[in-house]
């Protein structure tokens, strides 16, 4: 069977939390799908410390349906 998986936004929109805080709670979730983007060469950001023009890679969160609703049972529980 295939499970939904949400996008931060979605996700957002159901547990009524803002997109950053999705984000924070579902970054290192086992079970969420973290989607890098090739680097692209035209894009271009510097790192502060090295001070280096690199490339910067993007991640998108695609967070499966049981992970959303394990985290509003805990979020009613008012753990965390």
């Amino acid at each position: 069977m295939i499970e939904k998986h949400y996008k931060v936004r979605e996700a957002s929109e159901r547990l009524g939390l803002s997109k950053d805080v999705i984000r924070a709670l579902f970054r290192h979730d086992p079970a969420t799908l973290k989607l890098y983007s090739p680097e692209n060469p035209h894009q271009r950001v510097k790192n502060r410390k090295t001070k280096r023009i690199g490339k910067r890679q993007y991640t998108v969160l695609s967070i499966p349906e049981s992970a959303l609703l394990r985290e509003i049972e805990r979020l009613r529980k008012g753990q965390r």
